[in-house]
């Protein structure tokens, strides 16, 4: 690896390390916003890390970094993950629309479920403070919109529906201060639920 491509390789792998201890640290105080951002931005930067390589010397192929099956850091962080690269994954199916996301501590898969009528609501929570020119908005704005509405839904719920709009890029992520919406932001939305 050439001198340049060497220093880029570590300063990704810098950065999502770093991001790595925000990780821990939001999740210790319950910001699971920063927490989704911070995780998003990590697997974002360690599908930009390249490679490392050998140059292939007389007669001698090059190595591939796991074919030993010993992975380093350096070649699972570049390497494409079946599991953390396709994660979060949404599904819609019997009315319910399923994020399913990774967990690194327990090894497995794990699901979060919000139904149709809790993503609706969301819907019509951030469509309320959009024309009220509250934006950015937060997750928590958008659960105080919902119980003014003569209503709850838990967090959770609001934070899947969240997730899968910003996936879509229906809504956008603006730092702490919250999101903001994307133009015809009702009719985009109400568009995704194909199940």
């Amino acid at each position: 690896m050439n001198e340049f491509s060497e220093k880029i390789r570590l300063v990704l792998h810098d950065a999502e390390h770093g991001l790595r201890g925000i990780i821990a640290t939001a999740a210790s105080v319950g910001d699971y916003e920063a927490v989704d951002l911070a995780r998003g931005l990590a697997a974002r930067v360690r599908g930009m890390t390249p490679l490392p390589f050998e140059q292939p010397s007389e007669g001698k192929p090059v190595s591939n970094p796991s074919a030993n099956g010993h992975d380093t850091l350096d070649s699972m962080s570049s390497r494409p993950k079946k599991k953390l690269g396709s994660y979060p994954r949404f599904i819609i199916r019997n009315g319910v629309l399923c994020k399913y996301g990774w967990s690194k501590k327990e090894k497995k898969e794990y699901v979060h479920k919000a139904p149709r009528q809790a993503y609706d609501l969301t819907i019509e929570a951030i469509t309320v403070l959009a024309q009220d020119k509250t934006a950015p908005f937060t997750a928590e704005q958008v659960a105080q919109q919902i119980e003014k509405m003569a209503t709850s839904v838990p967090a959770y719920q609001i934070y899947v529906a969240l997730a899968f709009l910003r996936e879509n890029a229906i809504i956008q992520r603006e730092g702490r201060d919250g999101y903001n919406v994307s133009s015809d932001f009702s009719h985009r939305a109400t568009s995704l639920w194909q199940e």
